[in-house]
């Protein structure tokens, strides 16, 4: 049974494959599953999937006629973070014809609606595959339409995203026309691949380095934080700055690593401006470093902070030393802390550094507030600082 599976399955997704098992023996199967209460029998799957409730499983396999019909109807699925509340699945395939479609009426990221709709559609008629994903938040802020044409050729496949329809924040974005993703097993490179609107644009260049190693840059021009920000919370979707620059990962199938070099134009937290940001990282010339730097530049800040990620050893490190001559204290007017502070005005200057592992550095260092005003929310008392 495996063997024909495995044969089915080349069959069905893979071009100019030879019949193995037509004509054979004819291998079937039919089931029908029921799952109430599987306690921790989900989690030998995998420690993270937590849940699959009252779920009801059903399918059929001809080999002779490369025949396969599954339907799935589950309520709830739980996966570390993610819960998914109500999923369809329905499944066709017979001599090479092939249909998918599945469709979840909400995910939950914790206790926040992540999306309200998803559904995809998944068809092979002829030589392509035509896929369609639609996601959507619950008031259609963000929502994605995306249409791929799936066309596979002997041992790799080519892709072409249609123009599509992508809404984040107040933009709508699309693809442009004449794209081309070129997949080789794990070598994968792209032809004309942009994510644009009237003003921003997003170029993605994925390419092999030394001919074997897929690289992927990332090019943004005049693009908007606060549409992406938006697309995870819309607690965050009034940031504002336009961001410029590129972002480079390197053997992302091997040892990714990670350059960039990006600048944030008016940053502005609400209506608080917090300055032009710039940031960028690179690699030293032995290989084991990456070097960092970030500034923050306006009327109310300049900071400045220097260091590195040190990749040597199986604990990653990092030291980043931090100076600010000024530091506007009016960040802490954002929403996020006005249940501590508010009417926050004045300045301080900094000298601080963390260093130590990623995972548990130490910040040390001394802050000086010079001339500030606080309003300490919960004592409703106003302080001044000199």
């Amino acid at each position: 049974m495996p063997h024909s599976l495995l044969a089915f399955a080349k069959y069905t997704f893979t071009k100019d494959y030879a019949d193995t098992i037509t004509g054979k023996n004819p291998q079937n199967l039919n089931f029908d599953l029921r799952i109430y209460e599987p306690g921790n029998f989900t989690r030998i799957i995998h420690p993270l999937f937590y849940k699959l409730n009252s779920s009801h499983l059903k399918g059929s396999y001809n080999s002779s006629k490369h025949q396969l019909n599954f339907s799935a109807s589950i309520p709830e699925i739980a996966f570390g973070n993610f819960t998914v509340r109500r999923a369809d699945v329905d499944v066709k395939a017979i001599n090479g014809v092939f249909n998918f479609q599945t469709s979840i009426d909400k995910v939950y990221s914790g206790d926040s609606l992540l999306l309200d709709t998803v559904n995809l559609l998944a068809n092979r008629h002829g030589e392509n595959f035509d896929v369609n994903v639609m996601v959507a938040d619950k008031h259609r802020f963000n929502y994605a339409d995306i249409t791929a044409y799936i066309t596979p050729l002997k041992e790799k496949s080519v892709v072409r995203l249609d123009t599509s329809d992508v809404k984040l924040g107040n933009y709508n974005w699309h693809f442009k026309p004449d794209n081309f993703i070129y997949v080789d097993g794990k070598k994968i490179t792209t032809h004309n691949l942009v994510f644009k609107t009237n003003d921003q644009t997003v170029f993605i260049d994925s390419y092999l380095k030394n001919d074997t190693s897929t690289s992927v840059k990332v090019t943004l021009d005049n693009t908007d934080i606060g549409d992406f920000t938006g697309v995870f919370t819309e607690k965050m979707k009034d940031l504002k700055g336009a961001m410029n620059g590129k972002l480079v990962v390197e053997d992302i199938f091997a040892k990714p690593l990670v350059y960039s070099d990006v600048v944030i134009n008016d940053f502005t937290l609400g209506k608080e401006l917090i300055g032009d940001i710039d940031l960028e990282s690179r690699l030293d010339e032995s290989g084991k470093k990456i070097n960092l730097y970030a500034s923050i530049k306006s009327v109310n800040n300049f900071l400045e902070a220097n260091g590195y990620v040190s990749l040597e050893g199986k604990t990653p490190t990092l030291k980043i030393d931090a100076d600010a001559s000024r530091l506007g204290i009016n960040f802490l007017n954002y929403k996020f802390f006005d249940k501590y502070v508010k009417d926050c005005r004045g300045y301080a200057q900094v000298h601080a550094t963390i260093a130590g592992p990623l995972n548990k550095p130490l910040l040390t260092g001394y802050v000086d507030l010079i001339n500030d005003t606080v309003s300490v929310s919960f004592l409703n008392t106003t302080y001044h600082i000199q």
